[in-house]
């Protein structure tokens, strides 16, 4: 009963003490509440549980922003989807705002291959660049693998990342401002909030055009700048966990035949 208690209150906490807290560092109450009963909620977290059909413990991870949510705790409150291989196809078996374990892999890539994704490509105006992290949640012995684009949520994201001096006892989750009006993502370790290492001032400065008589601004150089700070990025060891081998990572053969679906 005690444990049932514990995780009962770490979603109450979660519902509402954040709604009286701003997302910093200086969140000593809900920090503090966090820490004493994560450890028990997280028995209670893993991603995969929702569907026994799996034939995997690699689960894929695509954010879903406010503008286009639904069907979540209520319409416009932003989600990762949690995608799995289910009898030899993709599903999406789940719908949640945060996730937890240990960082263990950190790439980049380019969104397209040039050989199969042509027309895509010429059609594509974003940033063709992504981050693909892996993330280990030893207790549930899942493997979370998130490809994420650039934008001003996850370039905030990133600014968090690469302050890591160590990769374990990791949360990530999913937010919209009071305002609604933008996603954003946070990222905590042992339930403080990871400071940002650039501030705002050591960026490079976005371009500004002037387009149909309103200012809109190019972030290209911007990404590229997280881009480059992410590929030179070399994933921490954990402070006192160690990461015991698994057969959760991913296949070679498997990723040239199943690539990730989104």
């Amino acid at each position: 009963m005690d444990e049932i208690c514990r995780v009962i209150l770490y979603f109450w906490i979660d519902r509402d003490c954040k709604k009286n807290f701003k997302e910093s560092a200086s969140d000593s109450v809900y920090s503090i509440l966090s820490n004493w009963t994560i450890q028990t909620a997280k028995k209670h977290m893993a991603l995969g549980s929702n569907n026994s059909n799996s034939n995997s413990n690699v689960i894929f991870l695509q954010e879903v922003g406010h503008k286009k949510a639904v069907g979540y705790k209520k319409d416009g409150t932003p989600y990762f989807e949690v995608v799995k291989k289910v009898d030899g196809k993709y599903t999406v078996v789940d719908k949640v705002d945060r996730f937890s374990g240990t960082l263990t892999k950190v790439s980049t890539a380019k969104r397209f291959n040039p050989e199969k994704d042509a027309e895509r490509i010429k059609k594509w105006k974003g940033n063709p660049d992504v981050v693909i992290m892996e993330f280990v949640d030893n207790e549930a012995g899942e493997t979370y693998v998130w490809k994420a684009g650039l934008s001003m949520a996850t370039r905030g994201f990133f600014n968090r990342l690469l302050t890591l001096e160590s990769s374990e006892n990791l949360e990530v989750s999913i937010w919209t401002g009071q305002d609604g009006l933008f996603d954003n993502f946070s990222l905590r370790q042992n339930g403080e909030l990871i400071k940002w290492k650039f501030d705002k001032e050591d960026l490079p400065k976005p371009i500004e055009i002037v387009f149909k008589g309103e200012v809109q601004r190019d972030y290209t150089e911007v990404d590229k700048f997280f881009v480059d700070q992410i590929a030179g990025f070399k994933v921490p060891a954990p402070a006192s966990v160690s990461t015991p081998k698994t057969d959760t990572d991913l296949d070679a053969g498997d990723q040239a035949e199943d690539e990730i679906p989104f």
